[in-house]
């Protein structure tokens, strides 16, 4: 690590200690950032990626004091800290207009950043807002979307300075690593004095509270009834001359009647090697899942697809559930995304490689076990 960027950090450590476990777990990485990369007039700045990887280059040090650059080092943090990522996947949210809004929500009680920072003074909203309470009344002012990119650390559009995935090569935290991360600085939170240096805001007080009492466990049935409930919503029915209206008939006229579409629900079962003691688990959870949704299309397989067919129960899961390899679960919801479901099921112990881009419809992983790593962030996880 160069000099500069070790300033900037002990700098930022001193003003809070509570800070360190984030500031200390960045990786730096050498690199010409700008906001838009296309114009070579634009400033350089700092940015981080998903994997807490810090992009910077001595220029942009040069532009602020130690306590500005500490301070732009801290809003880095911030978006990672905020999960500022992964609320964008939830949001689906335009980058350009998800930029402002996870900006205000950081600088809105921020000090000491420099004069050019986005607050919500700039873009003329309320203080005190979350990120998504920001870009929706950027989306209903219809603001200008300025191409920005801030990194995958901020929100969805990754900068072309990132490396991609941790690697050898390319050290960073994998999603597990960053919550450890979290959990480190709530310790230090709750740790801190009451009062003295680097005093902690109520923010972050709540936040760390948050982060250390557990969630309580969420049923799954409740899960996927929610999930289903929502493809119920407006727009899933329709009116068909296919089942005409009763009451119209009888004054000789033939109304259209409403119909209702039925979800189409596409059931990954992992049948690799790794879970051949979780057989009793599988069927048991597959046949309470057809009692809550009735019949289902199953995907079966390892690192392969070994069976794919309507089930109605577990006696049907158990005559098409072979396997016994590797796992891919990769593999298994690319087949399960070809039968256009409205809700994916995936039943597996989590020790998987996963699908990099988040699919197109809400996927609900019902894990056997606790993997070493977590499923990612755009699926809603539940134990048994």
């Amino acid at each position: 690590m160069s000099d500069e960027l070790e300033v900037v950090r002990l700098a930022l450590i001193r003003q809070a200690a509570w800070r360190a476990p984030a500031a200390l777990a960045l990786t730096p990485v050498l690199a010409e950032v700008r906001a838009d990369p296309n114009n070579p007039r634009e400033p350089p700045t700092l940015a981080v990626d998903a994997y807490w990887r810090l992009y910077w280059c001595p220029q942009a040090l040069a532009r602020w004091s130690t306590q500005e650059a500490a301070a732009v080092l801290w809003h880095e943090c911030e978006h990672l800290l905020r999960r500022h990522h992964a609320r964008a996947e939830a949001l689906d949210a335009y980058p350009e207009l998800w930029n402002l809004a996870v900006d205000a929500e950081i600088n809105d009680d921020l000090p000491g950043l420099p004069a050019d920072g986005v607050t919500p003074k700039k873009l003329r909203l309320p203080e005190g807002l979350l990120a998504e309470e920001y870009y929706k009344l950027l989306l209903a002012n219809k603001s200008p979307r300025v191409k920005v990119i801030h990194g995958s650390g901020a929100g969805l559009e990754a900068g072309p300075w990132e490396l991609g995935a941790p690697s050898v090569q390319a050290p960073g935290l994998s999603e597990a690593a960053g919550r450890l991360v979290e959990a480190r600085v709530a310790r230090a939170i709750q740790g801190h004095p009451a009062t003295g240096r680097g005093e902690v805001p109520g923010f972050w007080k709540q936040w760390a509270q948050a982060v250390v009492t557990p969630e309580p466990p969420e049923r799954w049935d409740r899960l996927l009834r929610s999930f289903v409930a929502g493809t119920f919503a407006a727009g899933r029915e329709d009116y068909t001359y296919a089942r005409p209206r009763k009451r119209g008939l009888t004054h000789g006229l033939i109304l259209p009647g409403l119909v209702r579409h039925q979800p189409r629900i596409a059931l990954c079962v992992d049948t690799s090697g790794s879970m051949s003691g979780e057989g009793s688990a599988v069927l048991s959870t597959a046949e309470a899942i057809c009692r809550v949704l009735g019949a289902v299309t199953l995907v079966a397989g390892d690192a392969a697809v070994a069976a794919v067919g309507q089930v109605r129960g577990a006696a049907d899961v158990r005559a098409k559930a072979l396997g016994g390899g590797g796992t891919d679960m990769r593999v298994l919801l690319a087949q399960a995304l070809r039968l256009r479901p409205d809700v994916v099921v995936v039943i597996t112990d989590g020790d998987t490689p996963w699908p990099e881009v988040r699919p197109r419809v809400p996927v609900v992983v019902v894990l056997t076990t606790q993997p070493l790593s977590p499923p990612p962030s755009w699926a809603r996880v539940v134990t048994i």
